[in-house]
């Protein structure tokens, strides 16, 4: 078992004393294996020792992907995710290492619905990374906004900042895209391994992904040969959104009926209805990059309350909220696809005429995860045959400063040791997979440029083992 990770400056942390022992046996093994990056030392009743670089001048990339509505009744909304995009950008400059290396896309969510014969779904926008509107004085070149090594440099005029930018590119979508709206297959499609060519390269290996989709209605993913937007009415009745509810969701265990009234439980019918089931859109996104390197942000209309009403003879959803930038209906699927990532997906209304709340705490949270460096395995604990260390990880860290010289051994932190000293540390809130994440206290001083620690440690392999976490 092997893992590697990457680590920044984190605050000062203090924890009790503790004495760090090395066997010789485990200090040969250690520098017989020193140059390797995650490579595997050993293993000893059930653990395995392994080692991982840690680079103190990470690469703190951040892709951040919007899926936006497009429909006439938008507008507004689109005008209020503009407004409250500076509050997200002030957040990402606040990251201790000043603005990460970001990379915007906007995407809209009109997939079309052909053999709709309805004009204004007649076409797909193909999950394409929209462009910049007509004239717009800070449209980035292509159709992404970038900035590379922390806002040093950009692809947008100067004189402009990323709201700017990204303005441009959501007033690119307009506001003709089809009323069956389907933000989850767009954000599939948009970086699924048959993305557009058009889109190849916008998702980095090594970045964090930022998932973020506005909408005011729920998701209405359906497969490709659907024939659920047919006009014929035999079927599945009037041909109107609320098809999207009655063969996409599940009330009290039921589709919902064709007739006014209120109800409650309602869910995502998962397989029994029309729509792609929302547990495989958020299965693509778990395989696509780990635990560690994605966030998910849903602004939509909240799950409840769950109305219908009958309008000339026609069922619709009633909205669950409204406000002065319109109203939105309720987001079962939308709801449940950002609550399937657990601490790391949030929904928000979309009602709410000031989005900045929402867009500055999902800054918030993208700086903490990418200042998070997390152990891709848990380490066992020591036990009582090293009376002073017990429960603490069976771990230790050298240094080699700037990349040049010798390896140094590090101390691990305590109350009244030298700095730089280390510390793992529960946390599982940043470090999903191992529970785990390294800090490297430095206090007020910067490590030089180039400088590497190498942490080893010796994890779990066996279930059940007392030392495991």
């Amino acid at each position: 078992m092997s893992f590697v990770a990457s680590a920044i400056y984190s605050p000062p942390l203090r924890l009790s004393p503790s004495r760090f022992r090395l066997s010789p046996i485990l200090v040969a093994l250690a520098m017989s294996a020193a140059a390797c990056h995650g490579d595997t030392l050993g293993t000893s009743s059930g653990t395995t020792y392994t080692i991982q670089t840690v680079d103190q001048q990470p690469h703190n990339a951040v892709d951040l992907l919007f899926v936006v509505s497009d429909t006439r009744a938008v507008a507004a909304k689109q005008q209020a995710l503009v407004a409250g995009f500076p509050a997200l950008v002030r957040a990402l400059r606040a990251a201790p290492g000043g603005l990460p290396d970001i990379r915007i896309g906007v995407v809209s969510s009109n997939m079309g619905a052909f053999g709709s014969r309805l004009a204004e779904c007649d076409h797909s926008d193909r999950a394409l990374l929209t462009s910049a509107a007509p004239g717009c004085a800070a449209a980035p070149q292509g159709r992404v906004a970038i900035s590379l090594e922390g806002g040093s440099r950009s692809n947008f005029p100067a004189g402009f900042d990323f709201a700017d930018a990204f303005a441009c590119l959501v007033r690119g979508l307009g506001n003709d895209g089809c009323g069956f709206e389907q933000p989850l297959a767009a954000a599939r499609r948009a970086l699924d391994a048959d993305q557009p060519i058009e889109n190849e390269g916008f998702l980095r290996p090594d970045a964090l992904l930022a998932l973020v989709i506005v909408s005011d209605a729920d998701d209405c993913s359906a497969p490709a040969t659907t024939d659920l937007f047919e006009p014929s009415t035999a079927r599945y009745g009037p041909q109107g959104t609320f098809r999207c509810n009655q063969y996409g969701h599940l009330c009290g265990g039921a589709p919902p009926p064709r007739e006014a009234m209120s109800l409650g439980d309602c869910v995502s019918a998962e397989g029994s209805g029309k729509l792609t089931p929302v547990g495989d859109v958020a299965g693509f996104f778990r395989a696509l990059v780990s635990p560690e390197r994605l966030l998910v942000s849903v602004l939509a209309g909240p799950p409840s309350p769950y109305g219908i009403r009958v309008a000339d003879g026609e069922p619709e959803a009633a909205p669950s909220c409204e406000s002065a930038t319109g109203a939105a209906g309720p987001g079962v699927r939308l709801k449940q696809f950002a609550d399937a990532f657990g601490g790391r997906g949030t929904f928000a209304s979309v009602c709410e005429p000031d989005l900045s709340g929402a867009l500055g705490h999902l800054g918030d949270t993208i700086v903490q995860q990418v200042g998070a460096t997390c152990l891709r395995a848990a380490p066992i604990r020591l036990g009582a045959e090293a009376d002073t260390d017990k429960g603490k990880p069976d771990c230790w860290v050298n240094e080699q400063a700037a990349g040049l010289g010798r390896e140094v051994p590090l101390p691990r932190c305590d109350g009244g040791t030298a700095r730089p000293c280390w510390s793992v540390v529960p946390s599982r809130e940043h470090c999903e997979t191992s529970g785990y994440e390294l800090h490297i206290d430095r206090g007020d001083t910067a490590p030089l440029p180039g400088t590497v620690d190498t942490l080893h440690c010796r994890v779990c392999t066996r279930a059940g083992d007392p030392r495991c976490p």
